[in-house]
């Protein structure tokens, strides 16, 4: 999410699109100078999917890049119904030469009690912890995207952790309270953290009855309950510390955004996911040296430079740090091309919808949809990079720039259908 109203950007469920660089961008790339329109051919392979599988000198492009990589960064568009069929047939590729890991956008503390779920039960389990709540997880109330968390969470025992998150929590606040209370019962916070919860659950009806998302607690709620409760239980145990910080670290990244202070906000939340994934990160490491690792994030989060919040992600310091340890790091974008639909969550019911998926257009990749045309395409962004850089990039939109410099590839998925709710 960047700097715009953080309430109306999750009431549609969307981070803000970019300024729209119109059809007309393709003629602009055509006259950069140095061919870049023609480069931008060379660079393009088709895929296919058929049957749920893709195939194709695309995914063959796709595949054999990540089967040399520790790290693989995918940014995609959200609410795309084929990007977590995708994005669970890579992952299927990676956990088949050993053990991998998946990080996805939300809360580590969500996506604990998720991936616990998902090896209790699969997607039935999922969906009972989500329990048919509007705000109760951002993104993974979809069906497909539940199915894709299954489909990783298959690919491990039982007993080891899969799924993990890095970012804040303004929607699963009520299974994290609700954790919570567990954890303190027979505690003096049990009656602290009962009431915070009360007024979680009182804000959340109140958001449904108001369509305001504003309203709730991890977006309009006071911190400083919590922080009574923290300066109340000094010995809590580490878990009941880390949902703590995670509850009065999402209504402060909140708090500044809604008061003005959005920079600041970014920087926090920024800030805040870097750190939760190096904890994890070390843990990983620590437990299976040998370990890859996929995340699976909006696109703006996972691409190198200076994201559109003007704030450095994961996805600088993720090839950064993949860089010092001598591993490889393949950051891939992927999104809806020409034609395509996905799902936005209605404001005025919170139930998803599908409106025109705009991610290629939002990015200035114009010039990539009219190579694409009808067909699913990935482009090697890598061999673009000399010519961007280099006299043919004079007069490119800065939004190309920044995606052919901050991914190694792009893919486009033409045609692409709306995710559709659990």
């Amino acid at each position: 999410m960047s700097d715009a109203s953080r309430r109306e950007l999750l009431a549609i469920g969307l981070a803000l699109p970019l300024a729209v660089a119109g059809r007309a961008h393709a003629a602009e790339v055509a006259d950069a100078g140095g061919g870049l329109l023609q480069a931008i051919r060379r660079s393009s392979y088709p895929m296919r999917m058929a049957g749920g599988v893709f195939g194709g000198s695309g995914w063959s492009f796709i595949e054999q890049a990540a089967k040399g990589s520790d790290f693989v960064l995918l940014g995609e568009e959200h609410g795309v119904a084929e990007i977590p069929t995708f994005a669970g047939q890579l992952f299927d590729s990676l956990a088949a030469r050993g053990d991998a890991r998946l990080f996805i956008e939300v809360s580590d503390p969500a996506a604990r009690m998720m991936d616990l779920a998902l090896a209790d039960g699969g997607v039935g389990r999922l969906a009972r912890w989500i329990d048919g709540d509007a705000f109760g997880v951002a993104f993974y109330g979809w069906r497909q995207e539940a199915e894709f968390l299954a489909r990783v969470r298959a690919n491990a025992p039982r007993d080891r952790r899969v799924v993990y998150g890095t970012d804040y929590e303004p929607f699963a606040t009520r299974r994290i309270l609700e954790e919570l209370e567990r954890l303190a019962e027979h505690t003096p916070q049990a009656a602290m953290i009962a009431a915070v919860l009360d007024d979680a659950l009182r804000r959340r009806a109140d958001a449904a009855a108001s369509r305001d998302v504003g309203r709730l607690l991890g977006f309009g709620g006071d911190p400083g309950p919590v922080d009574s409760i923290v300066r109340a239980w000094p010995s809590a145990p580490p878990a009941a510390k880390l949902l703590l910080e995670t509850l009065r670290t999402t209504m402060e990244i909140n708090r500044l955004f809604v008061g003005g202070q959005r920079w600041r906000s970014n920087q926090m939340r920024a800030d805040f996911q870097r750190a939760n994934f190096l904890r994890l990160y070390r843990g990983i490491r620590a437990e299976r040296r040998s370990a890859r690792v996929m995340m699976k994030y909006g696109a703006n989060h996972l691409r190198r430079g200076l994201g559109d919040a003007r704030v450095f992600d994961l996805g600088t310091l993720v090839p950064e740090l993949a860089a010092a340890e001598g591993r490889r790091c393949l950051q891939v974008a992927v999104l809806a091309g020409r034609g395509s639909v996905h799902s936005v969550v209605d404001p005025a019911s919170f139930r998803s919808m599908p409106q025109p998926a705009t991610g290629a257009t939002d990015y200035a990749l114009d010039a990539f949809a009219e190579v694409a045309g009808d067909t699913a395409t990935v482009f090697d962004l890598v061999s673009l990079r000399p010519v961007v850089n280099g006299a043919g990039g004079a007069g490119l939109d800065g939004r190309t720039s920044a995606v052919i410099n901050g991914y190694d590839a792009l893919v486009l998925l033409p045609h692409a259908t709306a995710a559709g709710s659990l």
